[in-house]
């Protein structure tokens, strides 16, 4: 599973409502989830923020979610 799809099921967060967070559509939000675009860095530090984890975890470099 894609680590942006596992965390914003955590969180209980549709597809739209990270669009919203992040300002991009929901359609945008699938094709990161998919694999199928990638997100840019600004996308992946509001991430990090947004679910307090390292940019590393969320780009599937590390396993751990907090190092």
């Amino acid at each position: 599973m894609n680590r942006i799809k596992q965390l914003r099921d955590e969180q209980k967060m549709s597809q739209s409502e990270l669009g919203k967070k992040l300002n991009k559509t929901q359609q945008q939000i699938s094709l990161y989830e998919n694999g199928t675009n990638e997100l840019d860095l600004d996308g992946y530090i509001i991430l990090s923020k947004l679910f307090g984890c390292s940019i590393e975890y969320i780009a599937r470099k590390i396993r751990k979610k907090k190092p």
